[in-house]
């Protein structure tokens, strides 16, 4: 997951494209703009709480991508 985030937010280049998106994602728009600009680098904002709540597995699905855990554990076989 976080390296699918790394890829949302290494593809909202602009800043104002990042405060954009956060608020489209129900962040509150002080926060979004404190985030969008922050001079922090790309892992560790990733890492951020704010990220961490709006790119979750929820969203992550609704985009389409799929969770390992749903395709490798029920073909997993336990011994």
């Amino acid at each position: 997951r976080s390296r699918i985030r790394l890829c949302y937010w290494i593809q909202w280049k602009q800043v104002k494209t990042r405060v954009k998106q956060l608020e489209k994602l129900g962040v509150k728009p002080y926060q979004a703009y404190q985030w969008g600009n922050t001079r922090k680098g790309h892992w560790r904002t990733v890492h951020s709480p704010i990220l961490t709540r709006t790119l979750n597995n929820a969203f992550l699905k609704k985009q389409g991508l799929l969770c390992l855990k749903e395709i490798v554990a029920p073909k997993a076989v336990y011994v």
